[in-house]
Parts: structure tokens; C-alpha cells; sequence
């Protein structure tokens, strides 16, 4: 594709430079003229079809801002990362493929592990096809989307992870609209309250072990005093229980409910490497 959408662009590209000089062989020999191709992009327009390449993420930024101004206000920012570890249904479909079937409550972690590894793009597809599913879900857990943005980027783990932006039909705008419609929409939406562990315990043991944020951190982050220095900071030290704030500057010493798909001997590695 990269050769093709080059020869495509040399053919079919201005020869003339932004400034109205002739693009010639002479001046794609001098380094500085060259410099200057970069920094006007006309050397580089060739790459928009190529996913992750700077001019693909310019032109896809120009459609997003191109979006805010005919949509206006965007209403819910949303994140999702992969949980393959907990889906049945991603671990059965990947040993279908290979012909073979698997009973999920009787793998162990680095079974599971070895299987998502084995097909990573499967895995991928099935991650994507929930979150559309999700957005155009007939139940609309978010409200009726108008339209939507994301996009995907993976882990250190391997997994995918997306950034999403909503547009609601309907959603009222902080600051436009009265108080009261605004905080009986985000009420609609949004809770912070755990689910009830009778009702639904399948759920409350989800929210509880991957939703709920304290000041304990787990054995990934790594603690530093805020505005510490000296051998304090570098060791990375808390404050020793002096009150002092602390944040996550990570990657620290790495567990098992945060490797995505190490097996056992990597991350006695890793924990060797991070020590």
C-alpha cells in the first residue's frame, strides 16, 4: 500500500512547492530543501492511507474537528479496556478456530494466557465487535447516539484499549441548559454506587475488583512524593506514613492481575527486571 499510495502521489502530486518553486532532482539533493518538503508536508501526504503515520492522524484530527463543529458539543468521553481474561466467549471462539473446545472455569492463567496469544487478532475482533455492539445496543445503556469517535491503542499487556467520544441525541449542555435537566440526564447515565451484591453478585464482584479506585495502590504503581527530591523520590518512597500525597509513576513491581497475557515464568522476570 505504502508503494503504491507513493507512485500514486508522485504522479498525481503538485510539482510545485508551497512558495510556487518547481520541485526538481537539484533540490531533493539538498538537505535543507528537503527539510523544508517535511515541514510543509508535501513529503509526507503520500502516508494518509497508512494508519498510525503522522499525516494519517492529521487528516483523521481535521474530520474529528470538522465533527465538533457540525455536532457541537460532545457529550460523554468514555475509555474501555479489554477484559479477555474474564470473556468465556473470546477463550471458546479462539480454540474453535483451532478445532478444539475448552472448558473456561478450568483453565488457569497461563492457559489462558497461551490461548489469547495464539490468536491475538481474533481477540482484537471480538473486543471491537463489543464496544459497536455496545454504542448501537437497541437498550441504549448511553442514550441514542448520533454519532461517535474512537480510537484504539494497546496495552503494555498486549490488550486493546479505546478512547470514545459520544454524541447523545438530546443530551443537554453544561452551562446552556438549566441545572436541573443536566443533573437528571448525568443521573440517568452515570452512578457511582456499588450494585447490589444480592441482586446481582456476578456484577458487584466485577465493580469491586476492577472499578473501585483507593489510596492503596496496587503492586504496578510505583509511589513518589509529589514535588519530592533527592533519594527520597528516587527510591520512590511514600513518606514513610507521613500523610504525604502520593501518585502513580509506575511501571513499578508487576502482579499477576496486571500482566495481560505473561505467563508465570515472564513474570517472574518481570518481577526480577523491576525489583
Amino acid at each position: 500500500m505504502a508503494t503504491n499510495s507513493m507512485s500514486i502521489q508522485m504522479r498525481k502530486g503538485k510539482p510545485m512547492t508551497r512558495d510556487g518553486r518547481k520541485i526538481s532532482s537539484k533540490m531533493l539533493q539538498d538537505k535543507q530543501e528537503v527539510e523544508k518538503l517535511i515541514t510543509n508536508k508535501d513529503a509526507t501526504r503520500f502516508m494518509q492511507p497508512l494508519r498510525g503515520t503522522p499525516a494519517y492522524w492529521e487528516k483523521t484530527l481535521k474530520d474529528l474537528n470538522a465533527m465538533v463543529r457540525q455536532l457541537g458539543k460532545l457529550t460523554f468521553f468514555l475509555t474501555f479496556s479489554a477484559a479477555e481474561m474474564r470473556w468465556p466467549d473470546v477463550i471458546e471462539a479462539v480454540k474453535a478456530q483451532q478445532g478444539e473446545q475448552v472448558d473456561f472455569s478450568q483453565l488457569d492463567w497461563n492457559a489462558k494466557c497461551k490461548i489469547l496469544c495464539s490468536n491475538p487478532v481474533t481477540v482484537m475482533r471480538l473486543f471491537e465487535k463489543r464496544v459497536d455492539a455496545l454504542i448501537l445496543s437497541p437498550a441504549q445503556p448511553i442514550g441514542e447516539v448520533e454519532d461517535y469517535f474512537y480510537r484504539v491503542e494497546f496495552q503494555a499487556r498486549g490488550s486493546p484499549h479505546i478512547h470514545l467520544l459520544v454524541w447523545i441525541k438530546d443530551a443537554p449542555e453544561f452551562g446552556d441548559d438549566d441545572d436541573d435537566k443536566v443533573i437528571k440526564f448525568i443521573d440517568q447515565y452515570i452512578t457511582y454506587q456499588m450494585p447490589d451484591p444480592n441482586a446481582d453478585p456476578e456484577l458487584h464482584k466485577i465493580v469491586s475488583e476492577v472499578q473501585v479506585h483507593s489510596r492503596n495502590h496496587s503492586n504496578t504503581a510505583r509511589k513518589v512524593i509529589v514535588g519530592g527530591r533527592g533519594a527520597s523520590a528516587a527510591r520512590g518512597s511514600c513518606g514513610g506514613g507521613s500523610g504525604e500525597p502520593c501518585q502513580r509513576a509506575g511501571p513499578g513491581r508487576t502482579g499477576p492481575r496486571h500482566t495481560g497475557w505473561l505467563t508465570e515464568p515472564e513474570l517472574g522476570l518481570r518481577r526480577r527486571q523491576c525489583a
